[in-house]
């Protein structure tokens, strides 16, 4: 290669660097805009989203304050439930609307039953016939307006506890390896349920100390023993106060003022281990109640009663 050659290849590759070197630093000015331009958006974006939760936040704010100040559309409410007929409970609701226009009305609903209600003095009312349940109540006022507006608010819950009521007495009796349970039941004076009509069936549970369990059945035994509140004091004299009191102890117990017995008989653990006994009533709609008695085995002595008021198994009832 002559000297000729070798200078134009020299002047070829310092040309190729040259190239090279700016092309580099073509691609790193382009690169660094748009490097700037990203942080510009990402910044932008940001200030958006700041901006977006603020507004959102500011909302929130307004909202939890006017709750909190509790602003509602009525002035007054009142909620009375009572026992109906043909195992209804009867809610009576009452409710007077801070402002309504000419025109508009008020609907009062209980779960999927609703009426109209009606106007007198200024106060809105309805009657609600409700199936009995062993939940609760919850009351929904809505407005109509003529405009077709819905405004709506949701009232205080009422419990249905007390048309659960029952009353419970139990007697539990061991001899020879064996304990003979008796259960009884009476409903609260202000309970919807009769008894024994809506008792569906009436079962014990023993439960040993390993965790095994069992059901026994347990039978009506046609024992009623009436309460106290259904008996009257037998009169000194006068055979026709005597009647009197017949038929007034009679009425008693067609009013199911009496406890109605249900019974069974099982065997004991042969090792000495215990049982512990709980019994479980369950009404024709399926309403449970259960109750704890306590720990037998063979060596428990004679045995034991007890007696109490229980409610529906809540728990139980709400998940299933």
């Amino acid at each position: 290669m002559n000297a000729t050659q070798r200078k134009i290849i020299v002047i070829a590759g310092g040309a190729l660097l040259a190239v090279n070197v700016g092309l580099n630093l073509l691609l790193w000015g382009r690169a660094s805009r748009l490097e700037r331009q990203l942080d510009a958006l990402r910044s932008q974006s940001e200030s958006q989203y700041l901006s977006l939760q603020d507004q959102l936040l500011n909302r929130l704010d307004s909202l939890s304050d006017q709750i909190s100040s509790g602003e509602s559309l009525l002035s007054y409410w009142d909620t009375q439930v009572d026992m109906g007929d043909n195992h209804q409970l009867s809610a009576t609701v009452v409710v007077t609307p801070k402002e309504i226009g000419e025109g508009d009305s008020v609907e009062i609903s209980i779960g999927d039953v609703s009426t109209p209600a009606v106007e007198s003095g200024g106060s809105y009312t309805a009657t609600l016939s409700i199936s009995a349940s062993p939940y609760e109540l919850v009351p929904v006022v809505t407005i109509l307006t003529t405009d077709g507006t819905r405004k709506q608010e949701v009232l205080p819950s009422v419990s249905t506890a007390e048309f659960f009521e029952i009353y419970y007495s139990y007697d539990i009796t061991v001899k020879d390896g064996t304990a003979v349970v008796k259960a009884g039941f009476q409903p609260a004076v202000d309970s919807i349920l009769t008894i024994p009509d809506d008792i569906a069936h009436v079962w014990l549970i023993a439960e040993d100390q390993d965790g095994g369990v069992q059901e026994f059945a347990m039978e009506p035994d046609g024992n009623r023993i009436p309460d106290a509140a259904g008996i009257t004091s037998e009169p000194e004299s006068s055979s026709t106060a005597k009647a009197q009191e017949t038929d007034s102890a009679d009425a008693a117990v067609s009013s199911s003022l009496y406890y109605a017995y249900y019974t069974v008989t099982i065997s004991l653990p042969e090792d000495g281990s215990s049982y512990n006994l709980n019994f479980c009533m369950e009404t024709a709609s399926g309403i449970r109640f259960t109750v704890n008695m306590a720990q037998v085995n063979k060596k428990t002595p004679n045995g034991f009663s007890g007696s109490g008021d229980i409610y529906p198994d809540w728990e139980e009832e709400s998940e299933s």
